[in-house]
């Protein structure tokens, strides 16, 4: 039986798709036909809801009609249930159950299931009370010794709880206390892919983590079982135990997560049945083929033949809400296709299920469907592509890094890549001093993303009533000059306006760091910032917004102020008291370890360290004080940077924001709004960056984001943060002194998702000031500072073996990269390539480039660009040169400048030539030259 409406489009959909499941495998060249048609109905239900729906299975497999149906709408964010697991079980009268969770938030709901397949009523109910023993990543049912048990799994901490139920559904949370119940294993962490399976007369539970492929098998009194590493990318796990023992479904929805530029056998789409062995991990294969790529549900099935129980796969794809079901045969794995469709509702397109649950009641057998949220999913396919792309604009440019994704609190990509530190350093002296390769729990620098941990303390403080964002700022200081004048702006501004920048304090020297800190004591002192005059224009309503460390320094003091503290230590065990520990983020902290290092491109071997292909600096980014040997060190800072997070953290913190694990609704929603707007009526944002628009054209789909960065002598870190459409969270850490990532992370985001052609493209640069003269790499950066141009840079870099120029206009700390012009170099023969060998570049809107070139030749090329649009003038050839350095433009009458190079000779000796641009004839002429002796190294000051 069809019971549902098709269209000419679905159709031929359909129709291909028996086509292709038919064959025994699918070549990938094909499955584009199975995915490119969507579906023309509309959503069945618009905005934020969650719907539960009862689908009856024929006896021939058929997927019938729902049955009865159930939905909760959101008025608000915070009220929704957004139940994402549903799970059946049975009481002892025999009485069947749907239990529904809310993973996220620890939220539930037991519901009767009748036997004439209608939802009852709720016999146990959380209400909106989040319980936290209830909060996982996964969970399933099981019936043993006359009880029903639900047993959950936490990815993040790796903790797995079993509860027993009561009679009405209640899961009993007494047993918490009894230690057989609760067991937080470390192989278990990071296994997003959790199943029950039943073999030999025991129970037992599977965890495997997609993105390493690694398995671990428990029994259900936590004894290991086994331990192996599975090729990477199984993104669905199943088992159903017949007459002919205990088998295992495994699919891979997108392949290898990690597969090579290029690679196209990366088992996309592959279909595994196997009967397992007694460690739960290992088995036979029955069945091993290629399907189609995309399902995000994959389970096996039973339906009756009368009264002859059979066994089938359901295939689901959340995304087009379409579905096949296949017998199961235990000696030939996957047999014909019984049934297959667009899942509807009353004629709509379904709703986005999330979790499917197989039951049966006597001889009926049904499917429970769950939809969390009806987001739009973000497809497996295009969660990798988002995560590979990051990758190859990383791989070559990036010691380490750490990138990961989540929609509706569930990890959909996640990787490490790379180093956490190369190896031996002589400013180290503990045993433990060798190279460690990069994690997803690899705590890193955070950078200015500290700000929404010290931005969250604050407004934890506001939700227990300690505080109000209305406070003055001299209500929370103590002893500072001007606190008690009262035209003081300590006495005028909130702090709220600490968190929104709008204090009128700009970031220019002598204010951005006007918050002393102090290595030898690990404290924090304000007083010169909170005497310092404001100086940013007053706007119609107010201070318009000026992003400024110290504001956020200053929210620390208030935090010390009310909680007695006053170092950074104090602080950090503070912080895990109010949240974070709640969280399982008990290692949040400023105290850096030794086992990550923070690295820089370098040139030569000397103190540096090779690796890939290149050589890199390394160093640690604390004071010099704070350096101990014995132990990690200390950031004395604490509060606008220094903070040291994973990957893993920082997703679940995005993810306990989205969810409001932390702060009460009216702080949370402060929080995350993206219409706050500053004295000028312009964007800003509490503890964030200003928000980006995420949706291409005259669309507007405004998200929060953070980035942050650190450097020191040439070695740095950065870090981004943002939410995404449809409830997506992505957080992306890197160990190394690169360029402002947030713009290639949002182009990577629009690619994967098709709302950008092409994917974003990477430069590899990283941005000096004017006062240290030219950057001496093969790429490097000119600061182009007027006002027609502020915020731009022009990036000259070795393209192909040429030089080559491109404008950007670039946020240091807030925005994004957005290209402005490109321009190749040109010869004075009129050749469109200039050979580079190495490159340096002066500063301004006039400005030029010193490189090695035609015959290992010096070349320095005058150039201006208008803040629109790149012009190269004349060109000077020197000497022939090994490499090059240059200062920044001096003026000079009837010039645009002066400039001084410094290069090795071929010969190996040091040589300085001062340069002047002529206006009239529009050419670099040499004035002036000095030759030195010999020079390993080179490099030049202004």
């Amino acid at each position: 039986m069809k019971p549902f409406t098709l269209t000419q489009t679905t159709t031929k959909l359909w129709r291909r798709c028996v086509v292709a499941l038919l064959a025994l495998a699918i070549a990938s060249a094909n499955l584009p036909q199975w995915i490119t048609p969507r579906a023309t109905a509309a959503v069945a239900e618009e905005g934020a809801r969650t719907d539960l729906a009862i689908f009856p299975l024929s006896g021939t497999a058929t997927l019938q009609q729902f049955s009865d149906k159930y939905g909760w709408t959101a008025n608000n964010p915070q009220s929704i249930a957004g139940y994402n697991v549903v799970r059946t079980f049975r009481n002892n009268n025999n009485q069947s159950f749907a239990f529904l969770l809310n993973g996220n938030t620890g939220r539930a709901q037991t519901m009767r299931v009748n036997a004439d397949e209608t939802l009852g009523d709720t016999t146990w109910e959380t209400g909106l009370e989040f319980v936290k023993d209830l909060r996982c990543t996964s969970a399933e049912t099981v019936r043993t010794g006359g009880l029903s048990y639900l047993i959950t799994h936490d990815s993040y901490t790796g903790k797995i709880r079993t509860f027993r139920f009561y009679e009405n559904g209640q899961p009993n949370f007494g047993s918490m206390t009894a230690t057989a119940n609760v067991r937080t294993l470390a192989d278990w962490k990071d296994k997003n892919v959790f199943s029950l399976f039943y073999r030999g007369g025991a129970y037992g539970l599977l965890g495997v983590d997609t993105w390493t492929g690694n398995a671990v098998a428990y029994s259900l009194d936590f004894e290991k079982l086994g331990e192996a590493d599975w090729t990477r990318g199984w993104t669905n796990i199943d088992h159903r135990t017949t007459g002919n023992g205990t088998f295992r479904l495994m699919y891979k929805a997108a392949g290898d997560p990690y597969k090579k530029t290029g690679e196209a056998n990366d088992q996309r789409g592959r279909f595994v049945i196997q009967s397992i062995n007694a460690d739960g991990v290992s088995g036979q294969n029955v069945y091993d083929e290629t399907l189609v790529e995309g399902f995000t549900s994959v389970r096996f099935v039973t339906y009756f033949e009368g009264q002859l129980s059979k066994i089938g796969v359901l295939f689901f794809k959340r995304d087009v809400r379409q579905f096949v079901i296949r017998a199961f045969d235990p000696q030939s794995g996957l047999g014909a296709i019984k049934d297959f469709g667009a899942i509807q509702i009353n004629g709509a397109t379904a709703p986005p299920y999330v979790d499917i649950e197989p039951y049966t009641i006597g001889t009926n057998s049904y499917l429970a469907m769950l939809s969390d949220d009806n987001s739009k999913p973000f497809a497996p396919a295009a969660a990798e592509t988002m995560g590979l792309t990051m990758h190859e604009g990383l791989k070559d440019k990036a010691v380490g890094y750490q990138f990961m994704l989540a929609q509706s609190g569930r990890i959909i990509y996640s990787r490490a890549h790379g180093m956490a530190k190369l190896g031996d350093d002589p400013n180290y002296t503990k045993d433990d001093n060798e190279a460690h390769a990069m994690t997803s729990r690899t705590r890193l620098d955070l950078g200015s993303v500290s700000k929404l941990i010290t931005t969250t303390t604050v407004l934890k403080l506001v939700s227990q009533g300690k505080l109000s964002l209305n406070d003055k700022i001299a209500d929370h200081i103590d002893n500072t000059p001007l606190q008690y004048e009262d035209d003081s702006w300590v006495k005028q501004m909130t702090v709220r306006d600490l968190l929104t920048h709008t204090t009128g304090m700009k970031y220019e020297a002598g204010v951005e760091d006007a918050c002393a800190k102090s290595a030898a004591t690990l404290k924090v002192d304000c007083k010169p910032f909170f005497s310092s005059p404001q100086t940013v224009a007053l706007g119609a309503n107010g201070y318009g917004r000026s992003y400024n460390n110290s504001n956020i320094v200053a929210a620390r003091k208030v935090i010390e102020k009310i909680e007695n503290l006053t170092t950074s230590p104090q602080l950090v065990e503070r912080t895990g008291e109010l949240w974070a520990n709640e969280l399982g983020m008990t290692s949040l902290s400023c105290q850096h370890s030794h086992d990550v290092a923070y690295h820089g491109r370098a040139r030569g071997e000397g103190t540096t360290f090779p690796y890939n292909g290149d050589y890199w600096r390394q160093g640690m980014l604390v004071d010099s004080a704070e350096y101990s040997a014995d132990e990690p060190n200390w950031s004395s800072q604490c509060s606008a940077g220094a903070w040291a997070a994973s990957s893993r953290q920082m997703i679940e913190f995005m993810g306990a924001l989205r969810y409001q694990k932390i702060l009460s609704p009216t702080e949370n929603d402060l929080f995350l709004s993206t219409s706050l707007k500053d004295g000028n009526d312009n964007a800003t944002a509490m503890g964030w960056d200003t928000p980006w628009d995420a949706q291409p054209g005259d669309g507007r789909d405004w998200q929060l984001q953070k980035s942050g960065a650190n450097s020191n002598e040439g070695y740095g870190t950065r870090a981004y943060v943002t939410r995404l459409p449809n409830n997506t969270d992505a957080v992306l850490l890197i160990n190394t002194a690169v360029a402002g990532p947030e713009g290639f992370l949002q182009g990577a985001y629009k690619y994967a998702v098709g709302l950008a052609e092409a994917p974003a493209l990477y430069y590899d640069f990283a941005v000096k000031g004017s006062s240290d003269g030219g950057t001496i790499s093969r790429v490097a950066v000119n600061e182009v500072k007027t006002t027609a141009t502020q915020n731009q840079h022009v990036v000259a870099y070795r393209k192909d073996g040429n030089l080559k120029l491109a404008a950007y206009n670039v946020s240091t700390d807030e925005g994004g990269v957005e290209l402005k012009d490109t321009h190749g170099a040109t010869s004075a023969d009129g050749a469109l390539t200039i050979p580079a060998q190495d490159v340096a570049i002066t500063n301004g809107v006039h400005f030029a480039t010193a490189s090695v070139g035609n015959d290992d030749k010096l070349n320095v090329i005058g150039w201006k660009y208008d803040g629109t649009q790149l012009s190269q003038y004349g060109m000077g050839v020197g000497v022939a040169a090994q490499e090059v350095a240059i200062t920044k433009s001096h003026s000079s009458a009837g010039t645009q400048g002066r400039v001084v190079t410094a290069v090795r000779t071929a010969a190996g000796n040091l040589r300085l030539d001062m340069w002047e641009f002529n206006n009239t004839t529009k050419a670099m002429v040499l004035k002036d030259s000095y030759a030195a002796g010999a020079a390993q190294e080179i490099a030049i000051k202004s």
